[in-house]
């Protein structure tokens, strides 16, 4: 999202200062404000008393919707903040001050991929086969995908493979389960194609070396179509180990939530319905439910058992549920039920993190299950609580592990798919779109191990410490936007810290004694203050009181007015130096006057003085004089204006860039614009009496300076065209040859008209590139001058 945002040169300018909403809060609590609370986009769709269900369940009725990954992580990182002048009325607990951490590090290899990345999917159906992990289905680039990729144990790519003889079609969010442990016989059900429509079909899959065949069977009607559900591997008799596979929950259409769990009987190649009872230890039965995490443990498998755990999805309000449950098969005189237990308070009481989870893996280790990824309630999870231990007994709890370092970029672990064979697991694909943003993309699988060890502190990684994470540590950590400094994460350059801004460079003095020593200045093209000029008794004269009585107190100066027109009687107070006076003279074809000199006044708080505050540019060449008070000034190379937010044509930037948040002051602060951190500043401050040269092109901005309580700050700027006339076009708007380049510009796209987009954006920017080249010839001319820096 932020590189989007750097892309459109948009400025976001506080996110890299203030990254996370408690930074925020603490922003406006030190502004003066009593109390601050900052809430995220996805957490107020949460809160029934900003939101009421019915008023979310109302998505359902608008259109199909099954992008509530995208959903969380799109409001993740928005935030509502309201400030009060009066007292917080109550002090709300800290979670992570309760977070444990398991005894146990994970141990991570990313495997680039190599060869054609148009096998990228997301939201498919994973399986492992001896040494070989299949990745079935999901959503590519463009379209859903009906063939499967494999992976080596190691997490190497290997290629495609096609379904044969029959094919389940091109289907997403469907499951694939082990029918039988130790037998090459999988059974792939329900996905979708659209969120209104769920595959209803049930296919036997099996594997022979690189061929992988899926045969449908009439199953009966008791299965009819669903997806987002969960799907273990279970003895449906535990006197014969018939093998077969139990699936909970899901959505059969867009406004369908299922809470019922279904049986398939691989001797009998038929379904039926579970009936879910209460245990004896009572917690009721869980609530329906969609794209849930649901495992069977390994060590009640080796003892016979039929038990595992159930947690997390989305309910039928629209909601994430932090319930958590253990299920267990109990053969009973009068059939088979699942029994249910809620454990979410004994879970809760061992100071858990983040374990609601929605669209998250799980894989099972022993008597423990690894919780991977998906998206949490109200936030973005931090790289540290991405992957969780659970465990169901003897001791029920879920806690943190020691992650090994945040690769660079961070993997997004979002419809990604996982399989574990002997001690390895095995991530692959994954990613999301962000909307109007564009899509990212998992384009490394990753093999992971976790060891147990003692003691061993977790790892401070990705902008977390060893006691638990931020509140929002998955949102970007700029380095030094806390004290001691964050390792950031997700810039938009991908790198693991955000570039060191170029330091403001004073602009130097130089002294005008001829015309040949101003030509000169002007030629070198760098601003510079003018030194030796005398600019006449307007530096001593126009004091508030003078400026009234010669031109009256009803005028405005809020915009730019020509002095020798406008103010007749106080022009003649302004007496430019002979150099300057020339070239105003000659550009303007008579021979007397102050050329185009325009007068600004401004107080404090005046338009004036926010419209001379605004980043913009001129075409013309530009002597500022200060006349009375101080001014600053910060100025940018005409190669810095990629990175300035101009608007297509304009020469005023279309938003209200920060240009004065200095890299150079302050311990660790960031410029918090973001194309501004790449830029080259320049800065002045002007006094009574000093002249500022602005070459053209160079971008400006200034604000007021205290001087000595003068709240008036006069200023006079005198044009005038630095290169030939019939250069520029009518107004002066610009250089003509811009302006009949934008137009050509139009006529190159239109011509494009019919292409497709991928062919069309190759050939553009290729001729991207044949305009850059030519940008850059000649561009390490410069012409010297001697200045004297400040």
């Amino acid at each position: 999202m932020l590189g989007h945002f750097d892309k459109l040169h948009a400025h976001l300018r506080v996110v890299y200062q203030y990254p996370t909403p408690k930074d925020q809060e603490a922003r406006f609590r030190n502004a003066g404000w009593e109390s601050a609370t900052a809430r995220t986009l996805w957490e107020l769709w949460g809160d029934d008393e900003f939101l009421p269900p019915s008023q979310r369940k109302k998505l359902d009725s608008i259109e199909p919707f099954d992008e509530w990954e995208e959903l969380a992580l799109l409001g993740g990182h928005y935030l509502l903040l309201v400030a009060t002048t009066s007292a917080p009325t109550s002090q709300t607990d800290d979670p992570q001050a309760r977070i444990q951490y398991a005894n146990a590090k994970l141990s991570m290899q990313p495997v680039p991929r190599e060869g054609d990345e148009s096998s990228l999917r997301r939201f498919g159906a994973t399986y492992s086969r001896g040494n070989k992990v299949i990745y079935h289905g999901g959503y590519g680039e463009r379209t859903r995908l009906g063939d499967c990729d494999t992976y080596t144990a190691d997490a190497v790519y290997e290629g495609k493979v096609e379904l044969q003889p029959g094919k389940p079609g091109a289907i997403m969010c469907q499951t694939i389960t082990n029918v039988a442990s130790g037998d090459d016989l999988f059974l792939l059900a329900g996905g979708r194609e659209s969120p209104s429509k769920a595959a209803a079909g049930t296919w036997l899959v099996t594997s022979t070396g690189r061929s992988i065949s899926a045969d449908s069977f009439n199953a009966d009607r008791v299965f009819n179509g669903r997806y987002r559900h969960c799907a273990v591997p279970v003895l449906v008799d535990n006197k014969t180990d018939a093998p077969g596979v139990l699936i909970y929950g899901g959505k059969s259409d867009a406004s369908t939530v299922l809470g019922d769990f279904l049986l398939f009987d691989l001797k009998k190649q038929s379904w039926s319905v579970v009936p879910c009872v209460e245990s004896e230890q009572g917690g009721g039965v869980p609530p329906a439910r969609f794209g849930a995490s649901m495992c069977q443990s390994e060590q009640s498998a080796s003892l016979g058992q039929q038990s595992g755990i159930l947690m997390g999805g989305i309910s039928e309000d629209g909601t994430i549920l932090s319930d958590v449950w253990e299920w267990a098969l109990s053969w009973e005189a009068d059939g088979l039920t699942v029994k249910c237990t809620e454990r979410t308070r004994e879970v809760e009481l061992s100071g858990a993190a983040q374990f609601a989870r929605f669209g998250a893996a799980m894989i099972p280790l022993s008597n423990h299950f690894l919780l991977i990824g998906g998206v949490t309630r109200d936030r973005i999870l931090g790289w540290n609580e991405e992957i969780l231990l659970v465990s169901l007994g003897p001791e029920r709890w879920v806690k943190h592990i020691q992650m090994p370092a945040c690769p660079s970029p961070r993997p997004l672990f979002v419809g990604v798919g996982a399989a574990k064979i002997g001690e390895k697991i095995v991530l692959v694909g994954g990613g999301a779109v962000c909307f109007s943003m564009g899509s990212f993309w998992n384009k490394k699988s990753y093999s992971l191990r976790l060891d147990y060890d003692q003691g061993e502190a977790p790892s401070d990684s990705c902008g977390q410490g060893p006691h638990g994470t931020d509140e929002t540590a998955g949102q970007l950590q700029a380095n030094g936007s806390r004290e001691g400094g964050a390792a950031s994460e997700n810039l938009p350059d991908g790198n693991d810290s955000f570039p060191a801004p170029a330091p403001v460079k004073q602009i130097g003095r130089a002294a005008v004694r001829t015309r040949e020593d101003f030509d000169a200045i002007v030629a070198a093209g760098q601003p510079a203050i003018l030194t030796g000029l005398d600019i006449g008794p307007c530096v001593d004269l126009w004091t508030p009181e003078y400026l009234v009585s010669r031109i009256g107190a009803g005028r405005s100066a809020t915009t730019t007015l020509d002095l020798s027109k406008d103010f007749p009687a106080i022009a003649s107070d302004l007496r430019l130096p002979e150099a300057l006076l020339a070239v105003a003279a000659d550009d303007n074809n008579n021979g007397n006057g102050n050329g185009n000199a325009l007068l600004r006044i401004s107080g404090p708080s005046d338009d004036a003085a926010s419209l001379r505050g605004r980043l913009h540019y001129d075409a013309l060449a530009n002597a500022r004089c200060q006349i009375r008070g101080a001014e600053r000034v910060r100025l940018f190379p005409p190669g810095d204006v990629a990175l300035l937010a101009y608007p297509a044509g304009a020469s005023s930037s279309s938003s209200d860039v920060d240009v004065w948040h200095s890299p150079t002051t302050g311990v660790g602060r960031r410029s918090t614009t973001a194309g501004l951190v790449h830029a080259h500043p320049h800065e002045a401050v002007l006094h009574p009496g000093d002249v500022l040269l602005i070459p053209p092109a160079w971008s400006h901005a200034a604000r007021p300076e205290e001087d000595g309580g003068n709240d008036v700050s006069v200023v006079v700027d005198v044009f005038w065209r630095s290169v030939a006339r019939e250069l520029y076009g009518i107004g002066n708007r610009d250089i003509a040859a811009y302006e009949e380049g934008r137009k050509a510009v139009e006529t190159i796209v239109k011509g494009f008209d019919g292409v497709p987009k991928d062919l069309r954006r190759f050939y553009l920017e290729r001729l991207v590139g044949e305009l850059r080249e030519k940008a850059d010839e000649g561009a390490g001319e410069k012409v010297e001058v001697g200045l004297e820096r400040e």
